[in-house]
C-alpha cells in the first residue's frame, strides 16, 4: 500500500508537504523541534485535517475511509502514550495480530 501526501498545508505548522511512503522503504522524517514532524504524521494517520491538501492511501482519499479500513490499513504509534503505565513498546506489543 501506498501512503501519499499532496501540498499538505497546516497553518502554522506545515506549508505544502508533498511526500510518498511506499512498501519495502524506510522513510525518515527529521527536522528541528516544532518543525511540523508530529503533526505531518498525525495528518498521514487521518488523525489531524489538514487545511489545505489531500492524504491517499492506494490512490484513494484517507478522509473517505471507513475509520475502521484506515485503522486496519495505517498503525499510528505517538510519543507519549495516553497512559504511563504503558509503554510504547508495550503499546506495539499488544497491538500486533498475533498478540490478539
Amino acid at each position: 500500500m501506498t501512503l501519499a501526501a499532496h501540498d499538505l498545508m497546516l497553518r502554522g505548522r506545515l506549508a505544502s508537504i508533498s511526500a510518498m511512503l511506499e512498501p519495502g522503504k524506510i522513510t525518515a522524517i527529521c527536522g528541528p523541534n516544532g518543525a511540523g514532524k508530529s503533526s505531518l504524521l498525525q495528518c498521514l494517520a487521518g488523525l489531524l485535517s489538514p487545511d489545505a491538501g489531500t492524504v491517499t492511501l492506494d490512490g484513494a482519499g484517507l478522509a473517505a475511509l471507513h475509520p475502521r479500513a484506515r485503522a486496519q490499513a495505517i498503525g499510528y504509534l505517538p510519543q507519549r502514550c495516553c497512559s504511563p503505565a504503558l509503554t510504547s513498546l508495550t503499546a506495539a506489543a499488544i497491538s500486533t495480530p498475533a498478540a490478539r
